[in-house]
């Protein structure tokens, strides 16, 4: 029994949803056929990090009030018990999707706002104020390593918030991006020393076919299936009380990493 996390997840407005679910039903699987034995007793779910321009989630809560019945073709949606979650349903496949925002520092550093629908202003908060936020708001703050991200000043105060965090609870977080020639992240390496969580997750990027690696990147908890009326909150008490993760996926090769950055920025270029 287990529950697989892919703890980094933008859906981008150019996405094809039925892709990157099926997509990321197929890596969970094939974590989970690697990790563990009974999948038919596990949980797969996608803790989505939304910008401020995305709000996939409200549609995904939208579609699941209407009357749609599941089917082997494609993906519907069905409501939860609570409102930060939802159920992709495609015939016997469910796929837990979790509300989240990517949230931006006033120091220009990612943070993921689990479990929370909220969204703040970027660009304005300190990295302390902005994880107090989002704690306040029942979330979990998640510091995100992104390429180039962690380096310099910012690698500074990410070094000075783990020696002293603002907040009593919090993760940190690799992605699927980083390539397989770079070390592991020294201060990743220093925060898990001091017994800080590490939830990876693949964040894909808005560039052509990038949904396709939903799910291949993240982590796994061993534990019993998720309830579908609140798997939110479950999942939340189980990462709340320590529950061990065991990452898996492995990042991407040095030509595919110099094309996929170079896509994004030219992406970012774009009116």
């Amino acid at each position: 029994m287990s529950i697989l996390l892919d703890g980094h997840i933008h859906i981008h407005p150019t996405v094809d949803r039925n892709r990157l679910l099926d997509a990321a039903w197929q890596n969970f699987s094939m974590a989970g056929d690697h990790l563990f034995a009974d999948l038919e007793n596990s949980s797969f779910v996608l803790l989505l990090a939304e910008g401020k321009k995305n709000d996939v989630f409200s549609t995904m809560q939208e579609e699941s009030g209407k009357t749609v019945l599941s089917t082997a073709e494609s993906w519907c949606f069905q409501a939860t018990g609570e409102e930060n979650s939802v159920l992709a349903v495609r015939g016997d496949r469910i796929i837990i999707v979790i509300a989240g925002r990517q949230l931006i520092s006033s120091e220009k550093l990612e943070v993921l706002s689990l479990f929370s629908k909220t969204i703040l202003p970027d660009a304005t908060y300190p990295l302390a104020k902005l994880t107090q936020m989002v704690t306040d708001d029942g979330g979990i703050p998640l510091l995100a390593w992104g390429v180039g991200k962690w380096l310099g000043k910012r690698g500074k105060i990410i070094n000075d918030f783990i020696k002293n965090p603002a907040v009593p609870t919090y993760f940190v977080g690799d992605n699927g991006n980083r390539p397989t020639f770079w070390p592991y992240p020294k201060l990743l390496s220093r925060a898990e020393e001091k017994n800080i969580p590490s939830l990876p997750g693949s964040d894909p990027l808005p560039i052509v076919n990038h949904e396709l690696r939903a799910g291949s990147y993240g982590a796994a908890i061993q534990s019993e299936k998720l309830d579908g009326k609140q798997p939110a909150s479950e999942l939340l008490q189980l990462l709340s009380s320590g529950a061990a993760l065991t990452p898996y996926g492995r990042g991407v090769g040095p030509v595919r990493f110099f094309r996929d950055q170079l896509q994004a920025n030219l992406q970012k270029r774009l009116p």
